[in-house]
């Protein structure tokens, strides 16, 4: 998997591309991390290019989503391909998720409470 990364003014747009599965998602996570210290309160992940995702690939998701909120940020999701609308659907974990239809969209949407300084 491919990891891009690219600035919106003060948000993060993170682009993973190609498979999302099994093992530790390091990539996706660091670049997260990185964001974050590179002064975006507010990451969203563009989910529009990912073909494939497991189990292992939705404990990334989580994985980012505690980096990012341990770090005094916040991550929604956008643009997502079916396959991980399915998945997320059947894990249930949809709900702790802010989710957009389109990146432009995220990034036109009001910042989660708490984050109201970086809108």
């Amino acid at each position: 998997m491919k990891v891009l990364t690219e600035r919106r003014g003060h948000i993060a747009v993170v682009r993973p591309v190609g498979r999302l599965v099994g093992g530790p998602g390091f990539a996706l996570r660091e670049s997260v991390a990185a964001a974050i210290a590179a002064g975006s309160r507010r990451v969203i992940l563009d989910l529009g290019d990912i073909a494939e995702i497991d189990s292992g690939g939705i404990g990334d998701l989580v994985s980012a989503y505690t980096t990012a909120t341990k770090r005094g940020g916040s991550l929604g999701l956008a643009h997502l391909s079916p396959g991980v609308a399915e998945a997320l659907g059947a894990s249930r974990l949809a709900t702790i998720f802010t989710i957009y239809s389109t990146v432009d969209e995220a990034i036109a949407a009001e910042p989660p409470s708490g984050d109201a300084a970086q809108a």
